[in-house]
């Protein structure tokens, strides 16, 4: 009978080290182009920042301003976390809360004439997308509320925000006693 050979296995329990030098360059290039966008939205810093903001401003409108700073979190972010990954919630929220904003931008910022047609708008691309489509089916004022309330629900989602602090608001109108 022939002997069976004998294979080496490994432990299922070991974890293999994987190098960190991707995700870290990730993070770097991330803080690298909020800086750029930062740059590029002052009109500094050359042909490319300039050209990088005017994409972000094609693409969320006046929103393009919130993505440095959001480029800057989630670059942190990276850096922060043991496995140099972007949690999910944060990278949807983040999003989120990009297009929410240039949504309720685009919709506070619409001009409609006497014929009901709508124009203008400081949305940019995915403003006009989602902000014309709903206020085919509502008007501005209350489109402006629900962009601008999810918006800020995104925003605390984002950065670990309860909305409880909201409440606490009402504490500063309170008289001392």
């Amino acid at each position: 009978m022939a002997k069976k050979r004998k294979t080496s296995k490994k432990k299922k329990d070991e974890k293999q080290e994987q190098s960190v030098f991707w995700p870290m360059t990730g993070a770097v290039v991330m803080l690298v182009l909020g800086l750029f966008a930062l740059l590029g939205g002052f009109g500094a810093g050359g042909p490319l920042p300039t050209g990088l903001f005017k994409g972000m401003y094609w693409a969320f409108g006046w929103a393009a301003y919130f993505v440095p700073l959001f480029l800057f979190y989630l670059g942190a972010l990276k850096f922060m976390d043991e496995e140099h990954k972007i949690p999910l919630e944060k990278l949807a929220s983040s999003t989120a809360f990009l297009v929410l904003i240039s949504s309720w931008m685009q919709v506070v910022t619409v001009t409609q004439d006497a014929s009901g047609t709508l124009s203008g708008g400081n949305g940019g691309f995915i403003g006009q997308l989602i902000g014309g489509i709903t206020l085919k089916a509502i008007t501005k004022v209350p489109a402006s509320i629900m962009f601008f309330v999810f918006s800020v629900l995104a925003l605390f989602l984002a950065f670990n925000i309860s909305p409880k602090i909201i409440l606490k608001l009402k504490d500063l109108f309170k008289p001392n006693e």
